[in-house]
């Protein structure tokens, strides 16, 4: 009796010790798991619209609950290397009016984010501009402010802004960044709509107030919903591994032009997403692992286990088996 008198304290700090562990790693599972984003919407930057292609490419970014849209954009564009102007804030009429590389951008902006220097849009437009636009917007520009363009060269001659930028009223009076949320322009600014998991946000350079981008009012063609087109090339974006194969790589580049190219029919969307879809396919069939990339982020809570619960594992099984060594030991010693 007395000797279990003795080692009673012993048992009582081990107990003690366990129920400290499994506090600390229940306050540290809750603060992981507030770090952890509530989802991802994809992204991109787009100037199809003077043939210049992605700015960012279609790109899947963390956002939080109760984030704008505007917020998610500032996200993807100052943690992939882009510069912008907008007036406003993030959360009150954000107005987005000019995108370049890194270091401040030409003046006239409320706002000027640094971020690195991928952007450089060309200074000149050339043969790349799709010709269907320039056909097009040649009436608006005669009608509203008497200029006569006739070529691509006229346009050169309007109303550049900045070196190495993209910004509303270069080339045209007419020109500049609306953003469409899956595949619908708001009515409202990017500040006034909430993110949401799988939400497609798409940056695209206009040339003519939205009608050469499908903004809804006076479209010059009709344009295809490129929403599942940009997940698909999202996951790819995100994926190392699918991008060192050689048919995935060359699939996804052609998917990428039908991206931009501004007045892509419907059935070439979904015929460039299909060949994506089946190259993808044709490489993880016979693979022992990896299933088909989302996109995401390497290391998110969904694929990821906790370390603090591992941890925990470990520390459970190992004590009462040191428990039991002690105990054996001084039944041993007792007896001789």
């Amino acid at each position: 009796m007395k000797q279990f008198r003795k080692r009673l304290p012993a048992w009582l700090c081990m107990a003690a010790l366990i129920c400290g562990i499994l506090t600390s790693a229940a306050f540290a599972s809750d603060s992981e798991k507030k770090s952890q984003p509530d989802g991802y919407v994809i992204v991109s930057v787009e100037a199809g619209s003077i043939g210049y292609g992605y700015l960012l490419v279609p790109t899947a970014v963390p956002f939080y609950e109760g984030e704008t849209a505007a917020q998610v954009i500032d996200r993807a564009l100052t943690e992939n290397g882009l510069s912008y102007q907008a007036s406003g804030t993030l959360t009150d009429g954000f107005y987005l009016s000019a995108i370049g590389p890194g270091g401040v951008l030409p003046g006239g902006a409320a706002q000027a984010v640094s971020a690195g220097a991928k952007c450089q849009p060309p200074k000149r437009l050339g043969e790349e501009m799709p010709a269907i636009i320039l056909q097009n917007i040649q009436p608006t520009l005669e009608g509203y402010y008497e200029m006569d363009v006739q070529t691509v060269e006229d346009l050169n001659d309007g109303w550049t802004k900045g070196e190495n930028t993209l910004s509303e009223f270069d080339y045209c009076p007419l020109s500049g960044w609306m953003t469409s949320v899956n595949n619908v322009f708001p009515s409202d600014y990017c500040s006034a709509v909430l993110a949401a998991d799988g939400d497609v946000l798409r940056v695209q350079y206009s040339m003519a107030w939205g009608m050469d981008i499908g903004a809804g009012w006076g479209d010059f063609y009709p344009t295809a919903d490129k929403t599942d087109l940009c997940k698909l090339l999202a996951q790819v974006s995100g994926s190392q591994q699918l991008q060192a194969d050689a048919a995935v790589a060359a699939a996804y580049a052609a998917a990428l032009a039908v991206g931009t190219t501004v007045d892509a029919s419907q059935e070439a969307v979904k015929e460039a997403k299909e060949l994506l879809e089946n190259a993808i396919d044709e490489m993880q069939t016979g693979a022992e692992e990896t299933p088909v990339p989302t996109g995401k982020p390497s290391g998110t809570a969904e694929d990821t286990p906790e370390t603090g619960d591992v941890s925990l594992l470990f520390v459970l099984l190992a004590l009462p088996a040191a428990a039991v060594v002690v105990a054996l030991r001084g039944a041993k010693t007792k007896r001789q």
